[in-house]
């Protein structure tokens, strides 16, 4: 389904010249198809934190994504004969944002977004900074045929590094956020395993946000700092 897919786009996207050029276009999808396969987007929706507190850190923080981290997208494909020539594309930069910012938001009475590197100056105002960084992102996805359809096995290994930054641009704390997420189950299309994959990645994501906010809630580190501010 999905090689016909592939075809009819590529099919499409020629347009006129379909006819002029119709006794060499099998040929031409055929190497098309085999040296650059076909992309499926894997759709995530990762959880929020497991957890909540009712006596929120009373501090302002600013909460900015490294580059590397927010534009990162793992592109991976299938271990084995099976769909080996599709690419699943993994958009993880648009996901961490959000788990980082839920988590944060579990933890302090106030936290905002920004899109570049805070300087001093723009601390002044706030109470301190968290600056996120990707430290690991390992993602497979493993098929096996059966008598019908086949068999999805995804694993997922993310670690975040989070720093976290006093007004005076002093380092506070700084932790690494692991999460480990496995997902499985049988599949008819080489398109449906991007759900396994998605699964295990929400997965991950949500062990990551849950253990940001209590290593945050609990650091001393932290606490003790947000005091000091009083």
């Amino acid at each position: 389904m999905l090689f016909v897919e592939c075809v009819l786009e590529i099919t499409s996207a020629m347009g006129g010249y379909m006819k002029r050029f119709f006794s060499i276009l099998p040929l031409l999808l055929l190497s098309f198809f085999i040296f650059w396969g076909c992309s499926v987007n894997v759709a995530l929706n990762p959880p929020s934190p497991s957890i909540a507190y009712s006596n929120k850190l009373q501090a302002s923080i600013l909460l900015y994504i490294e580059p590397d981290a927010y534009r990162h997208t793992e592109n991976i494909r299938a271990l084995g004969d099976q769909c080996s020539m599709v690419k699943y594309e993994i958009e993880l930069g648009k996901s961490i944002d959000n788990v980082v910012l839920d988590a944060l938001r579990t933890v302090f009475s106030d936290v905002s977004i920004v899109s570049s590197p805070p300087t001093a100056y723009d601390l002044a105002d706030f109470d301190g900074l968290v600056r996120v960084s990707l430290d690991r992102a390992d993602i497979d996805i493993e098929l096996r045929e059966l008598v019908l359809g086949m068999s999805a096995r995804a694993t997922c290994q993310l670690s975040l590094r989070l720093d976290f930054i006093g007004n005076e641009m002093t380092t506070i704390y700084v932790y690494s956020a692991q999460g480990t997420g496995i997902e499985s189950d049988d599949v008819m299309s080489c398109s449906a395993a991007a759900d396994v994959i998605g699964g295990a990645v929400d997965k991950a994501f949500g062990q990551i946000s849950t253990d940001i906010a209590q290593s945050f809630y609990s650091s001393r580190q932290v606490s003790d700092y947000i005091q000091s501010l009083r």
